[in-house]
């Protein structure tokens, strides 16, 4: 096993790179829903609240953690070379905390493809049914008890797996012995089949075929039914949209797979794995986040322009001019 290797410095500098932006830019676009939503997107402005917060916690501790992730058998390592390896504390007690937060970053990115499945209910609901609109209590309460739910599954899986380092060396000293006495911070999931790991490798493989699936049966639904409705061009283009927003985040979830299914192969084959692809498996989780609030800001008007003032007129005005001649939002519309 390679213990330094040049795609370490390419994991750092993307994970860095890709947690700066997505805490950026998430804070920057819970700051324009706070203050620019019109009133008419309040409600639909609770879900991309939601989904923000969770993707620039998701961010914030991809930089913490960043980790270089392989597996030895039924059981998987963790090296760390995040931001939390210069905290000053031993290495059991950094290690414990690289790991909480990669715990928050893997089921923030997987919460984050929940509420895009919701936004996709949402909105195949919003057209389909727009005589029976979901009330804004209705959405605050799912947003809220789901949020409740995950951060509670968050925290179980992060206590549940705390184990003292003595064990992990004990594994390491047949897998890695190298590890043990070398500078990294790590830590080990000793049993990947247990219960709650299987259910987050299940989802973690099986999201991307949902949301795809889901994503298609909505965008048909919506299109039937804008056939038949007297929309005008304004508020039929604010609808496409809106759709352009998910189908853009749905590619994420799908390019994600390309990661999970070879990992999920080396997990239960125990097939021997290079410093790279052991680099690889994290990359797209702080791609979600970030892309996300770039896509909502850019495709939302009231939220776009805010771009202009934070970068310059000059440098923006000319590309929105291009961005609203095809992407008109109607400040009239219902969302």
């Amino acid at each position: 096993m390679e213990l330094e290797h040049w795609s370490d410095y390419y994991s750092m500098a993307w994970n860095y790179s890709f947690g700066t932006v997505g805490v950026v830019m998430n804070s920057i676009l819970l700051f324009v829903i706070q203050k620019k939503t019109p009133e008419y997107m309040r409600t639909y402005s609770f879900v991309l609240q939601t989904g923000s917060c969770w993707d620039l916690v998701t961010a914030f501790s991809g930089i913490i953690a960043s980790a270089r992730y392989f597996a030895t058998g039924k059981s998987a390592v963790l090296m760390f070379h995040g931001l939390g390896k210069y905290f000053p504390f031993e290495r059991e007690t950094n290690s414990r905390i690289c790991f909480t937060f990669f715990t928050i970053e893997v089921h923030g990115f997987l919460f984050s493809i929940f509420i895009i499945i919701f936004c996709l209910y949402y909105r195949k609901r919003a057209v389909t049914r727009s005589y029976d609109p979901i009330s804004k209590i209705s959405v605050q309460i799912f947003c809220i008890t789901s949020t409740i739910c995950m951060f509670i599954y968050t925290v179980l899986m992060s206590y549940l797996h705390l184990i003292p380092i003595s064990t992990i060396n004990a594994l390491l000293e047949e897998a890695r012995p190298e590890l043990i006495n070398s500078t990294w911070n790590y830590f080990a999931i000793m049993d990947l089949s247990a219960f709650p790991d299987f259910l987050t490798e299940g989802f973690a493989l099986s999201q991307s075929t949902i949301v795809m699936i889901y994503l298609f049966y909505c965008r048909h639904k919506i299109l039937k039914t804008l056939k038949t409705l007297h929309l005008s061009p304004a508020t039929m283009e604010l609808q496409k949209s809106l759709m352009k927003i998910l189908l853009i985040q749905t590619f994420i979830p799908a390019f994600h797979i390309l990661f999970t299914i070879p990992y999920t192969i080396v997990t239960f084959t125990n097939t021997t794995q290079t410093a790279f692809f052991e680099n690889s498996v994290e990359t797209t989780v702080l791609v979600l986040a970030a892309v996300t609030p770039i896509i909502t800001i850019w495709f939302i008007k009231p939220y776009r322009f805010v771009l202009a003032k934070l970068f310059g007129p000059d440098i923006i005005t000319p590309i929105l001019v291009v961005s609203q001649n095809s992407l008109y939002v109607d400040d009239s519309a219902q969302i």
